[in-house]
Parts: structure tokens; sequence; C-alpha cells
């Protein structure tokens, strides 16, 4: 089959894999996302989707709704609930063409940055594109859970989170802290520790969830 022959490159590819084994009964190895190569060089929320990046990096202006867009607005759609269905084969084709030739630049782009960064390896295919080829299995075929053994678990992870809030509020000498807030661990990392990172560090601010810390 094609598809075992081939190395398989795509953007944001567990949703393709998936839907391909869901709907054709496809079974695909994802072996490249250029989402996840764009996070593993950029770990930041948001900003990783197709038509960003081809903009950033190529100067692409936004082909979707250039090509697509006035057929969703004849049909009364809008961006929430555009159904891709009703776009004729050609212009679907035409639109899907751009897609993997766009995908398929931007991977030779954000591998070279990864590797400059010694991330190729591990976190990228170690870890990412191996649990995202995990993760669509388990979204496909949901997984058996042991109810009773995860709250035992669930008891000791919360006792031990609040032994280590302990000894974070210890060596900050603040007695207040609060780990969860990423206001207050910003503070702690980079104003009293001096902490130095090799790439400007986010701005703390009340609404941070504490991902970004």
């Amino acid at each position: 089959m094609f598809f075992d022959a081939k190395p398989v490159l795509a953007h944001n590819g567990k949703f393709d894999v998936t839907v391909c084994k869901a709907k054709l009964g496809l079974n695909i190895t994802l072996c490249d996302d250029t989402l996840l190569l764009h996070y593993t060089h950029q770990e930041t929320k948001g900003g990783h989707g197709l038509k960003e990046l081809a903009r950033e990096t190529f100067q692409i202006d936004d082909y979707e709704e250039t090509i697509l867009a006035p057929i969703f607005k004849e049909h009364k759609m809008n961006r929430d609930n555009r159904n891709y269905g009703i776009i004729p084969r050609p212009t679907l084709y035409q639109y899907a063409a751009i897609d993997a030739v766009v995908t398929l630049a931007l991977y030779d782009v954000l591998r070279e940055k990864v590797e400059l960064d010694d991330q190729l390896e591990t976190p990228y295919r170690n870890i990412l594109i191996r649990s995202s080829n995990a993760l669509g299995i388990v979204e496909l075929n949901g997984i058996q859970i042991d109810r009773p053994y995860l709250e035992v678990v669930h008891r000791l992870v919360k006792r031990d989170i609040e032994h280590l809030k302990v000894k974070l509020r210890e060596l900050s000498a603040k007695p207040d802290l609060n780990p969860s807030s990423a206001q207050q661990v910003s503070v702690v990392l980079y104003d009293d520790l001096k902490l130095k990172l090799h790439r400007q560090p986010i701005k703390p601010t009340s609404t941070n969830t504490g991902d970004e810390c």
C-alpha cells in the first residue's frame, strides 16, 4: 500500500490519520508533523496553524479565505459551521494541493531550526510524534479505566503536590507562594533567582494559566 511505502508528513496529522482510519479503514503511521515541529521550536500556546505559519514564513495570504470563503459565504456559513462537503471537487483539490505544498516547504524550514536546537530526536521524534500516533489510536478506540486504582493514585498525587508546595515555599522564602500562579512563579524565577533563558521569558499576567512558566 502507498502509505506503507512512503513516509507520511502532515500538519496536525493526528486529525488526518484518525479520519482516514475511521472513514477509510487505512492504517497510517505519522512520520512527521509540521505543527509539532513548530511547537518543538517555539513552545507557546497558539500560533501553530498552517495558514498563520504560511503567512509568517512565506508571506502567503490566507488562501482558504481566497479560495473557499466565497463558497461558504454563498451558503451562509460562518467559520464555526463550515461544511467542506459542499466544496466542488476541483476547488477542493486546488485547496488541498496548496496545503500540501506549504506543508512540505514548511517542513524543510522547521526541520533545520529544530536540528539547530538539537531537539529533532528528543523531544520531537521520540516523544511528540510517538505520542501523536498513540493518542490517535486512543481517540478512535478509547481506553479502559481502572477507577479504584485511579482514585488511589489521585490521593497519592494530591498528597505529593501538597508536600511539594511546602518545599517550594521554603525554597523561595515565600510562605504565601502559590505555585499555580504564573505571575508569582515568574517573580521567583526571573526577579529573585535571576534565571537566564535562551529566549525571552513570557511576561506574567494575572490571566496566565501557569503553563507558560
